[in-house]
């Protein structure tokens, strides 16, 4: 293989393989397209801490080929001063351990420094909606190319009522004149002004279920008002549902009805297949207007002449303002026409929030892994587990290879104590131990297999604390038990607490028995239905998954 294109996730998982059987070298170049994920809440912690494990081999080997050796110069902390006292014994096999355990005060000796050949490897981050460049450029060490230029000029509205508004000045520009009674909020009329033009119209929904019903709306009112008197485009459309119906599932019922007028839907619920033919027909204008979740903004390039937002919102979150700049940015694309336009749709009730959030800046650039955040739990697991650090030293390193080290470099006690933490965190958990023979860090079996899981160490104690009790009791009468375990425990959902009621009392005995086991009963289930309950344990609550 030469070139691996992958999800952060996997790219993570990858990295780590290579890392553990010194295969790094394999890697000469990485390239993160759409490099302001780093920022986003959910998936940025593992994107900056992949980042963060590269950055490291390279200044390593940048130090290796100077003759240094070693990234940090200097005193290194005593572990004594760093993590705290030096624990009471130590196991059989040299190693120290226990739920109490911490570092030894003499661990700042370099000899249990990793010794190894490290390999350079090129970074390369692009993006459109980064704000402090120079830090990431510092952070990576990269080159800083920055361009203002847009071949096709992008503006931005908000329509509220029949006006359309500026987003800099909120003054109106037009005003929609089309009333219609099968369309009152002109979703349909912003569409038209757009295909009757034969250019595409990209409409973002807050749900799946929102882009279908928009595009069924959409096409229930076009034949009304913009005849199919083109045959050819009739005929692609009619050949377009028959290489839908072969790709080896029965056609979608809502494709069927708004493909023919030249409107469709994107998002997961479509199998792979048919979101490629899809996107392809989009992309050819066989379809002129296409509904969409936010998904599409990040991952498909689909450029339309005009954005329009359904509403400010994504699922039940408040848009912000680096995915409304990624998703706007749709717009305005060369072979587009000469300019593009985004619109964002709201109520008069909602038109503050929505005018602060077109108007907002960029938010400053932070690291994922600042305490009070992710932390550098993960990262310094991975380094252990991976076999990338080992030391004291090690640590040093390694930490001052971070996103957290460039942003808090004139405060180094910020990113001393989340260290501290990390370590006190991993070590009382029994993820690592600390060898005093070799004096280094070695992680333990549950440590190396929560780094061959890819989970994060707080949710892979909530998946070994499962396990453990299903040692002490496992049903076999009852499958619920075992989906219990096999539901991802990172997917937050909102709980139905009358449908969850329901269905609990309409378990069998052997169900409600492995229910019980897992601590929801039906004290539990009545507490929290009525309201009275408290705040109901997440662990629990995954049995209604």
């Amino acid at each position: 293989v030469d070139i691996a294109v992958c999800t952060i996730e996997k790219a993570n998982g990858l990295v780590n393989k290579l890392f553990t059987e010194r295969k790094l070298d394999m890697i000469g170049v990485v390239v993160v397209d759409e490099l302001h994920m780093i920022t986003d809440p959910g998936r940025g912690y593992l994107l900056e801490l992949l980042l963060s494990k590269l950055r490291y081999e390279t200044l390593l080997a940048d130090r290796q080929k100077d003759g240094a050796g070693h990234l940090f110069e200097g005193p290194v902390a005593a572990a004594s001063d760093m993590f705290g006292p030096a624990p009471a014994a130590d196991t059989a096999d040299g190693t120290t351990g226990g739920a109490n355990a911490l570092l030894l005060d003499d661990c700042g000796n370099i000899e249990g420094s990793h010794i190894r050949n490290a390999h350079a490897i090129q970074l390369v981050g692009m993006s459109a909606t980064l704000k402090n460049v120079e830090k990431i450029s510092s952070w990576l060490g990269t080159a800083l190319y920055i361009t203002n230029f847009r071949p096709v000029p992008l503006m931005e509205y908000v329509k509220t009522g029949s006006r359309i508004c500026d987003v800099h000045s909120m003054e109106p520009v037009r005003e929609l004149t089309r009333k219609l009674r099968e369309d009152p909020d002109q979703l349909l009329e912003m569409c038209l002004e757009v295909v009757e033009l034969k250019h595409s119209v990209l409409i973002f929904c807050s749900s799946k279920d929102g882009c279908q019903r928009a595009a069924e709306k959409v096409a229930k009112c076009l034949p009304v008002y913009w005849a199919d008197q083109d045959i050819t485009m009739k005929a692609k459309r009619r050949e377009l549902l028959e290489e839908l119906a072969q790709s080896g599932v029965a056609v979608d019922r809502t494709l069927a009805r708004t493909i023919p007028r030249g409107v469709t839907f994107h998002h997961s619920g479509l199998t792979t297949e048919e979101r490629e033919v899809v996107e392809d027909a989009y992309r050819e204008g066989t379809i002129n207007i296409l509904t969409a979740t936010s998904t599409l903004a990040a991952g498909v390039n689909l450029p339309a002449r005009r954005v329009i937002f359904r509403t400010a919102k994504i699922g039940a979150e408040n848009l912000d303002i680096t995915r409304y700049k990624q998703m706007c940015g749709r717009a305005g694309r060369a072979g587009q026409g000469d300019y593009g336009e985004s619109i964002v749709m709201t109520t008069k009730d909602d038109l503050g929030r929505v005018t602060r959030l077109v108007q907002a800046k960029l938010p400053e650039l932070s690291s994922c892994l600042q305490q009070g955040k992710h932390g550098l739990h993960q990262i310094l697991l991975e380094g252990f587990a991976g076999d990338v650090v080992r030391s004291v030293q090690d640590i040093e390193m390694f930490i001052r290879s971070t996103l957290l080290h460039t942003i808090e470099e004139d405060d180094y006690t910020v990113v001393h104590k989340t260290a501290c933490d990390a370590i006190q965190f991993l070590r009382e958990h029994e993820f690592i131990f600390y060898n005093r023979h070799d004096k280094c860090f070695v992680p333990s079996p549950l440590g190396r297999a929560v780094f061959a899981s890819s989970l994060s160490p707080t949710d892979s104690l909530v998946v070994y604390k499962d396990l453990q009790l299903s040692l002490l009791h496992f049903s076999t009468a009852s499958e619920l038990q075992l989906i219990y375990l096999a539901t991802p425990i990172y997917h937050n959902i909102n709980t139905k607490w009358q449908t969850m009621l329901r269905l609990y009392n309409r378990l069998g005995e052997e169900d409600i028995g492995a229910a019980n086991f897992l601590g929801v009963n039906e004290g539990f289930m009545y507490a929290n239905y009525n309201g009275v309950g408290k705040k109901a344990d997440a662990n629990k609550v995954r049995i209604y998954q």
